[in-house]
This record gives C-alpha cells, sequence and structure tokens, in this order.
C-alpha cells in the first residue's frame, strides 16, 4: 500500500486555498493601510500570526509583494 497520498491529503487538511490566502493579504494590507514594498515586513509579521501552519509562506510572500507593488 502506498501511503504517499494519504499523507500529502492530511499535510493539506486546514490548509487555506489560493483564494483565501489572497483575501487574508487583502484584508490585512487594507487593515494596515501599507501601501507599498516598504510595508513588507509589517504586513507579513500580521499574515505570519493569523495564518501560521496553515498557508504556504512562500506563496503568502509572493501575494503580498504582488499587493505591495
Amino acid at each position: 500500500m502506498h501511503l504517499a497520498p494519504v499523507v500529502e491529503a492530511l499535510k493539506q487538511l486546514g490548509r487555506y486555498t489560493e483564494a483565501e490566502i489572497t483575501a487574508a493579504v487583502q484584508a490585512i494590507v487594507a487593515e494596515l493601510g501599507a501601501s507599498g514594498p516598504g510595508d513588507m515586513g509589517k504586513v507579513m509579521g500580521v499574515v505570519k500570526q493569523r495564518l501560521a501552519g496553515q498557508a504556504d509562506m512562500g506563496l503568502v510572500s509572493r501575494l503580498v509583494k504582488q499587493r505591495l507593488a
């Protein structure tokens, strides 16, 4: 029996989708009044607190950069 698909499925439980992460990033950027690349650290700090363990932080970082560009 191959467990890799089961293990991968379990890793995904409780994880946010890209659409949910995008919505969260947009909300946090608006909440903080972030307006440019200089606010990246401030936004990432809040995002990490709220999405820790539930989102791919590489994807989060990319979405925050895009939003603040």
